[in-house]
C-alpha cells in the first residue's frame, strides 16, 4: 500500500473492505485444499495437514485459531523455505488474519500488516512455482478487491488478468474457478466479463453436489441468465433448485420464479444474493 495514504483514506478503505469481507472469507474456505496433495516431503505434508485443520476450525467460526494458524505456517516457511505450497498456505492464513481483524468487534488497524504480508507470501509461492494456479488466483482476487477500494485501477486490472491466467493454467481447478467467479460477479458492471462468469458458474454447477453450496451456485447461474435476458434458461434452473434444493434455496428460487413471471428479477435482489452467497456458501464442494 502507498505509505502516503492518509489516515482518513485508510479508514474509508477499511470500512469498504468490511462490506466485502464475507465474500473474502468464503473464498478462503476453498483456497486451501490443493496444498496437501503435492507436498514434497512428510514434514511439509504434516504442516499442511495441521494448517488445514486450523482452516476447518476457522471456517466453522473459531476465529481464535488464527494466531496459531499463522504461527504454524510462518515457522514452516523457515523450515521449508523452498516449498511453494507452504508459502501459499501462509498467504491464505495472513488473509484470514486480516479478515478477522475487519469483522465486527475486531480492530481494523490490525488488518494492515497481514494484508501486506498475505500477498507477499503469495508472490513468494509464485516465485518458487510460477505455475501455482491457486496462488495466482488468490493473489489476483485480493488485488481485484483492493484496487477499487484504494482507487488504484492498475491493481484491479492486474488482479483480473491474474485470475484469468490462473484459469488458463488450471481450468479444472474448483478453487481457481471459485476465485474468479465470485470476484467477477462483484466487479463494477463495466468491468464484468459475462462469458467468463457463465463458464465458471457452469463448471462449478457441474462440480457441485446437491447441498447448499451447489444450490447457491445454481441460483447464481440462473440469476446471470436473468441478467442476460435469457428467461427460459433462468426459469428452468430456478425450477430445478425449487424442486431439489434445501429449504432456504428452494424458497429463494420460488421467489425468483414469481418475479420472473411478473416481468423480471430485480437487480437489487440479484446483487443481494451474491453478497449472501459469499457469506453463506461453504464452497467445499
Amino acid at each position: 500500500m502507498d505509505c502516503r495514504t492518509t489516515a482518513p483514506a485508510r479508514a474509508r478503505a477499511a470500512s469498504r473492505l468490511l462490506s466485502l469481507i464475507f465474500l473474502w472469507l468464503a473464498m478462503l474456505v476453498a483456497a486451501f485444499h490443493a496444498a496437501t496433495a503435492s507436498a514434497q516431503a512428510s514434514g511439509e505434508a504434516d504442516v499442511l495437514r495441521q494448517a488445514r485443520a486450523y482452516q476447518e476450525r476457522y471456517r466453522a467460526g473459531d476465529v481464535g485459531v488464527v494466531p496459531a494458524y499463522v504461527s504454524l505456517l510462518d515457522t514452516a516457511t523457515r523450515d521449508f523455505p523452498n516449498d511453494a505450497n507452504v508459502w501459499y498456505a501462509l498467504g491464505v492464513a495472513y488473509l484470514a488474519q486480516a479478515a478477522t481483524a475487519l469483522l465486527p468487534g475486531g480492530n481494523a488497524a490490525d488488518a494492515m500488516v497481514p494484508m501486506q504480508k498475505g500477498p507477499a507470501a503469495l508472490w513468494k509461492a509464485l516465485q518458487l512455482e510460477p505455475e501455482h494456479a491457486e496462488a495466482l488466483a488468490q493473489l489476483g482476487a485480493v488485488q481485484a478487491m483492493l484496487g477499487p477500494v484504494l482507487q488504484r485501477p492498475a491493481m484491479l486490472t492486474r488482479g483480473i488478468a491474474q485470475m484469468n491466467q490462473a484459469v488458463q493454467k488450471s481450468p479444472g481447478s474448483v478453487r481457481v474457478r471459485l476465485q474468479r467467479a465470485f470476484i467477477g460477479l462483484s466487479l463494477p458492471d463495466d468491468l464484468r466479463d459475462h462469458a467468463a462468469e457463465a463458464a465458471d458458474l457452469e463448471f462449478l454447477s457441474e462440480a457441485a453436489d446437491f447441498g447448499r453450496p451447489g444450490d447457491y451456485v445454481r441460483l447464481l447461474r440462473a440469476d446471470l441468465h436473468a441478467e442476460q435476458m435469457q428467461p427460459d434458461e433462468a426459469r428452468a434452473l430456478y425450477a430445478f433448485v425449487a424442486a431439489t434444493g434445501s429449504a432456504a434455496a428452494a424458497s429463494e428460487a420460488r421467489s425468483r420464479l414469481a418475479a420472473l413471471a411478473a416481468g423480471g428479477v430485480p437487480t437489487a435482489d440479484i446483487k443481494a444474493l451474491r453478497v449472501a452467497a459469499g457469506a453463506k456458501c461453504a464452497m467445499c464442494h
